[in-house]
């Protein structure tokens, strides 16, 4: 009865290789496929943020279809080759594992707390889907006659999808008549609110953020520049294209063909590094500098299509054990609706289609394997190197900076490689229980402010390249943010709310003009929608396109009255999942007095110093020598327990890392709130507050000492308890010492 197929005892036969092959393909394309392309179908960012352009996705939806049967039939005609038997036993069970991988899938949408349980019915019906097939020849029959189904899911995937918005693609729209020549380099960096770039009176911070203030002083600041909305799939292309997001759009050229580039496209070369958006068309940017290599990003999609595949079919209680398959864009997984940070989930697409949704629970940035690797800072050099000499050139870098994850201290040198610093939920992802806690928060903020000073000595980079290749002076400079970002305790990070306007919409703008001589200051109200017609306004470039803004060199810009940025983030605290986009308008007064209560609370945590080393209780005794504070001979009744000791007894400042976050717990009878002091070789480093992290009863403790408190080999750590203490001041008991001598 196998003989149909099989031939003889089970055998394959050389005259029905094709037949099996056929029907392996059947069952493949109905259990991997089919489920891989209606997740991957209504989430197109996935390639988006991954720099796939048309032919890494075909690549990747021929290598699903077709790659599983095929690899699967060589190995049961090299079995074969062995005994006849062996090549039947493994055909079966192939079979048998596609029916079982069906079953899995649908069971679990059936189920989805299903275990061990779902998992055993799943293989059994796989069993007996193997069996049905040797047995029964119209089964047989059935698979010939769904031999279309591959093909079918191929066009609609490629062709009816959302996707099809990357497949068939776009060609640029350059249609302006640009005469200047001068160079244009534009930045945008990611997740940076204004407040954290200003001092105590309000300016730009020269101190801790040399560069941005010394390209201020070349240029224009706009002190009241707000974003438009608080996704970098929305915002960035609102920057690039002078629009209003509109519901439905993609971050890519098909959707957004008239553009900065296809603006500059038809006298500007371009040297574009895009990330989380694909907005320059092929014809303009084939190399796209920053994307890599389609050889590369295949293999890589590949890899994270196995994740992506694990996660639909693996019951919901073992998911949490298989890694993220989630990027700088959101990505639906399995039997959930809500927003992530990034994806424009809750939207409807330009076909009308339900978006899928995030479980941002279940989500880790893949950002998080750039960071490990160095390749984020690496990709930022790459656009450094681009800058040349000619004249006519287009420079557009969006830079995840100073984007979580935190582990940049200013030096550059990483002191985390996890990015959620060992704890869990310490700097929640957007769209995830917010952190409640104050001292938690504002270390969140710390840790925020420690890297974009690392931000600004990559934007120093860019400056000092642009004068030693003679383009400053002449160039015209564009830098700004997508949009900001929030630290209050018990808001969502990246949710613009009325709350939260001023954190999250405010972003800095500076803007140098050609041959621009002294600095100056705007309190124009400009918007992101606002920066190409103000930078086809400094080029004397006429749109060739209806915008939404306006050139910020406009007068009437400062008789703006009213703000809006459109809400797409997820606020948990809604419990509201997966709601649509919907606009937060503030008057700009209002928006002023916000501005203001931003600077009141970062100096309430930081000091009129702006100084991230600056947070804790006692600030007043950071650096100071434990010989010439309070230190009771008896140690406190509760204990500390680090998280990983051994890292601090050979610090190497030269491999890049240094163990500068300090994590792990207190051990105590009754678990509490207390103040904290962690001291480095002698001198008490910084002060803390303990915390918990959501109801998990774990009394915490996390800091980040200064760099210059390490020193190369062994480090002696000590924590202590710090008790305010009588008239003499504050007492420290300690709770255990760490690391070397």
């Amino acid at each position: 009865m196998v003989g149909e197929v099989l031939g003889p005892h089970g055998d394959f036969g050389l005259q029905r290789p094709l037949l099996a092959f056929l029907h392996l393909t059947v069952l493949s394309a109905l259990a991997v496929a089919g489920p891989l392309f209606e997740r991957l179908g209504s989430t197109p960012e996935f390639f988006t943020t991954r720099g796939a352009g048309a032919r890494e996705v075909v690549l990747t939806a021929l290598s699903v279809v077709l790659l599983p049967p095929a690899l699967l039939l060589v190995l049961a005609l090299l079995a074969g080759l062995i005994d006849r038997r062996l090549r039947w036993g493994l055909a079966l069970t192939f079979l048998g594992g596609f029916v079982a991988l069906l079953a899995l899938e649908l069971l679990g949408r059936l189920a989805p707390d299903g275990g061990l349980g779902l998992a055993l019915v799943a293989v059994a019906m796989g069993a007996a889907g193997a069996l049905a097939y040797a047995r029964v020849a119209g089964l047989r029959s059935l698979l010939t006659v769904l031999a279309p189904a591959p093909l079918v899911l191929l066009v609609l995937f490629l062709l009816v999808s959302p996707v099809s918005g990357i497949v068939l693609g776009h060609g640029s729209e350059a249609r302006a008549s640009v005469g200047a020549q001068a160079p244009v380099v534009m930045i945008v960096f990611d997740e940076l609110p204004l407040t954290s770039l200003l001092d105590d009176r309000g300016e730009l911070d020269s101190a801790r953020y040399p560069n941005f203030a010394a390209l201020a002083r070349s240029g224009t600041w706009f002190r009241n520049a707000t974003g438009v909305h608080d996704r970098s799939s929305k915002a960035v292309p609102a920057l690039l294209t002078g629009r209003q997001p509109r519901p439905g759009e993609l971050p890519i050229a098909a959707d957004h063909p008239r553009n900065l580039f296809t603006l500059l496209g038809g006298s500007y070369r371009m040297a574009v590094f895009e990330e989380a958006t694909g907005l320059c068309p092929d014809d303009l940017c084939s190399s796209r500098g920053g994307r890599g290599r389609a050889q590369g990003r295949t293999r890589s999609l590949a890899a994270e299509l196995a994740v992506v595949f694990g996660r639909l079919v693996v019951p919901a209680r073992w998911r949490s054990a298989l890694p993220s398959a989630s990027d700088r864009e959101g990505f639906p997984a399995q039997g959930e609706a809500t927003d992530d940070a990034e994806s424009p989930a809750g939207s409807k697409n330009r076909r009308g289609r339900r978006r899928g949704k995030t479980d941002v629970q279940e989500l880790r940035s893949n950002i998080t394997k750039d960071l490990r690797s160095g390749r984020r800072t690496a990709r930022f050099d790459r656009f450094v190197a681009s800058l040349g000499e000619g004249n006519s050139t287009l420079y557009f870098e969006h830079a995840l900076f100073p984007h979580t994850p935190f582990h940049h201290l200013p030096s550059g040198k990483l002191y985390e490689l996890d990015p959620e610093g060992t704890i869990e939920g310490l700097v929640p992802p957007s769209g995830t229980e917010p952190q409640r806690d104050r001292f938690a928060a504002g270390q969140g903020y710390q840790r925020h402010l420690l890297q974009l000073e690392f931000s600004d000595r990559l934007l120093g980079r860019v400056l000092d390249r642009l004068r030693t290749k003679d383009v400053f002076d002449r160039a015209l400079i564009v830098v700004t943010a997508d949009h900001g970002a929030t630290f209050q305790p018990g808001e969502d990070r990246r949710a613009v709310t009325k709350r939260t306007f001023a954190d999250v919409a405010s972003v800095p703008l500076l803007v140098k003009a050609p041959r621009q001589r002294g600095g100056e200051v705007s309190d124009a109200y400009v918007q992101s929608t606002d920066l190409v017609p103000t930078i086809a306004d400094l080029l004397g470039a006429r749109l060739p396109w209806r915008v939404d803004g306006r050139s910020a060199m406009d007068p009437a810009m400062a008789r703006r009255e009213t703000v809006t940025m459109v809400q797409g983030a997820d606020r948990r605290s809604r419990i509201s999942r997966g709601i649509d986009d919907r606009p937060v308008s503030l008057s700009t007064r209002r928006l002023e007095r916000q501005q203001a209560a931003a600077l009141v609370r970062k100096r309430a945590l930081f000091g009129t110093a702006s100084d991230p080393f600056g947070l804790g209780p006692y600030p007043e005794l950071h650096g100071s020598s434990l010989d010439r504070l309070s230190v009771a001979r008896e140690p406190a009744p509760a204990r500390a327990r680090l998280d990983a000791p051994e890292a601090l007894r050979a610090v190497d400042p030269g491999s890049g890392v240094v163990p500068a976050h300090v994590t792990g717990r207190i051990q105590s009878r009754e678990p509490r709130k207390r103040a904290l002091g962690v001291a480095v070789n002698g001198r008490l480093a910084v002060t803390a507050e303990s915390f918990f992290v959501g109801d998990s009863g774990v009394e915490r403790l996390s800091v980040v000492v200064p760099e210059a408190a390490l020193r190369p080999g062994a480090n002696r750590v000590e924590v202590f308890e710090i008790d305010r203490g009588g008239g003499g001041g504050p007492v420290l008991r300690s709770l255990g010492r760490f690391g070397g001598r």
